[in-house]
């Protein structure tokens, strides 16, 4: 199975964190990435070089994003929404976001 670049990955990763880290259907996996998702957004803007620590956080951040979405890596992601979608994610407004998450709850 193709597996996504790891070049991608880091944008991928980057783009997320630059676009949505204020959403709060997110908050969990951007907590738990509180140092990959900064690290790939620089090391993307060319404002830090990489290294192979650096490359071993974004690896993990990413294995872990897929397990969030419950998604496997097809090798076809072009932008984080994609793997959100292939997930079958629910698109929800921060400000409804509260009231969505207790009714996850409540069904699991």
């Amino acid at each position: 199975m193709p597996e996504t670049l790891h070049s991608d990955k880091r944008a991928i990763l980057a783009q997320m964190w630059e676009e949505d880290r204020e959403n709060l259907a997110l908050q969990k996996l951007f907590e738990y990435g509180d140092i990959g998702f900064p690290l790939a957004s620089s090391i993307e803007n060319d404002i830090v070089a990489s290294t192979l620590v650096a490359e071993k956080y974004i690896e993990d951040l990413w294995n872990v994003m897929l397990q969030y979405f419950g998604v496997e890596d097809t090798g076809e992601y072009d932008h984080w929404t994609d793997i959100a979608d292939a997930a079958g994610w629910e698109w929800v407004e921060n400000s409804e976001v509260p009231a969505y998450l207790e009714k996850l709850e409540k069904e699991n």
